[in-house]
C-alpha cells in the first residue's frame, strides 16, 4: 500500500482524494464530496504513514488512529469518512470494526490543520 494506491481506492469509492506534501511529509487528504466549483467539502480524513511506519487516519481534529492492518486502510478510511458527518470524530463502531488503535495527538502536531 502506498499513498497513490490509497488515492485510487478512494476515487473508486466515490470520494475525492488529493495527495499533499509539506517538506518531507506526504499524506492523502480525502473529502466526502466536492462542490461544482471544485472545492472539497467536509467531512475530510487524512491518511499518512508516520515516522514509525504506521498507517494513521485523522480527521484534522483530536482523533489519530493507527490502522493495524495495512490492507484495511482503504476500507477503514471510507468507513471513517462516511460515518463522520460534521463532528470530525471517529465512530466507535468503525474503530471497533477495523481494530483502530488510538494514538496520542501530541505525536502528530505537524499534521494538525
Amino acid at each position: 500500500m502506498d499513498l497513490g494506491t490509497l488515492a485510487e481506492a478512494m476515487c473508486r469509492a466515490g470520494h475525492f482524494p488529493q495527495i499533499r506534501e509539506s517538506g518531507q511529509e506526504r499524506w492523502v487528504q480525502i473529502a466526502f464530496r466536492m462542490d461544482e466549483d471544485g472545492r472539497l467539502r467536509a467531512p475530510v480524513v487524512i491518511a499518512f504513514v508516520d515516522k514509525r511506519g504506521r498507517w494513521v487516519l485523522s480527521g484534522y481534529g483530536p482523533d489519530y488512529f493507527q490502522v493495524p492492518d495495512e490492507t484495511q486502510v482503504p476500507g477503514a478510511a471510507v468507513a471513517v469518512l462516511r460515518a463522520m458527518g460534521h463532528c470530525m470524530h471517529f465512530s466507535p463502531e468503525v474503530v471497533e470494526k477495523y481494530g483502530l488503535i488510538e494514538l496520542d495527538p501530541a505525536e502528530f502536531e505537524s499534521h494538525d490543520g
